[in-house]
């Protein structure tokens, strides 16, 4: 008759272990919206930030900073002074327009030396 006992003791009635698993259920949902919702926010805050970067590297907005990007007659875009032969023509974009002007004369820092 004990064990009997014992045995009714662990069973536990089934609308108590559906209000168990519902209570469980509604704690990991809540969990897992907490996450998914961090995890969002963070995502989106690394998005913004690589956004924000990549404007910053737009030419226009290079140039708005007062940089400005010279072309030789070939649309080829300029780095080095050697580049340029005396009499070619260039064209230099600016953040408000454009100047096409004529070499010169050019100059690399190992002309100095």
């Amino acid at each position: 008759m004990q064990a009997v006992d014992a045995l009714a003791r662990r069973l536990v009635h089934p609308a108590e272990r559906l209000r168990a698993s519902r209570q469980l259920l509604a704690q990991l949902y809540a969990r897992l919206s907490l996450g998914v919702g961090r995890r969002l926010d963070a995502s989106t805050a690394r998005v913004a930030l690589a956004s924000a970067r990549l404007q910053s590297l737009d030419p226009t907005a290079v140039l708005s900073r007062g940089y400005s990007i010279t072309r030789a007659a070939s649309g080829a875009v300029l780095r080095d002074a050697s580049q340029v032969s005396a009499g070619e023509r260039l064209v230099t974009a600016l953040a408000k327009g454009w100047i096409e002007s004529e070499t010169v004369r050019t100059s690399t820092p190992h002309d100095r030396e």
